[in-house]
């Protein structure tokens, strides 16, 4: 009978140990295991001959959410052939919307009427301001959508570039 007791109490302990290892390994596992939040980078390639001017807008809730959670920033200035990286998003329902135009004046998107936050208020100098704090000296644009791609698990951070053309 001693026998049998010694081997009961060393299975208990192994037992012991097989679940204290598997729940330090579920623990680890389970971390490891969280799906990661996809990202995506936002860039702007310009291709038109002369100077373009980029400014966007994003929902982001942690500056903007008791001034209704939409981010205006701009301007970025891209020469011929320049790509410039604007922004990161995490958030692809809501996503980024951009208004580009040349140094001349000239749009370099044309609003389809379907695909745009609008009215959007900017000014002609520096901006990074919430949906309903902007200064005084803004006035009306239409942005357009930026189509952001599918992330999957091989891609959780993919860029897209906008080709800005006449």
């Amino acid at each position: 009978m001693t026998n049998f007791i010694r081997r009961i109490l060393a299975l208990c302990a192994a037992l012991a140990a097989a679940v204290a290892l598997l729940t330090a390994m579920t623990s680890v596992d389970a971390s490891a295991a969280t799906p990661e939040q996809p990202t995506w980078t936002v860039k702007f390639h310009n291709i038109f001959s002369k100077r373009v001017y980029v400014a966007i807008k994003q929902w982001n809730s942690a500056m903007c959410g008791d001034y209704g959670g939409w981010e205006t920033k701009g301007w970025w200035s891209l020469q011929p052939g320049e790509t410039k990286t604007a922004t990161t998003t995490d958030d692809d329902v809501a996503g980024v919307y951009f208004y580009a135009r040349a140094e001349d004046g000239s749009y370099i998107w044309q609003d389809n009427g379907n695909e745009y936050y609008g009215p959007t208020e900017v000014n002609d100098g520096f901006m990074d301001w919430c949906r309903f704090r902007s200064p005084a000296n803004t006035y009306t644009v239409r942005m357009r959508k930026v189509k952001l791609p599918a992330a999957s698990l091989q891609n959780m951070h993919p860029v897209h570039t906008v080709t800005l053309m006449y």
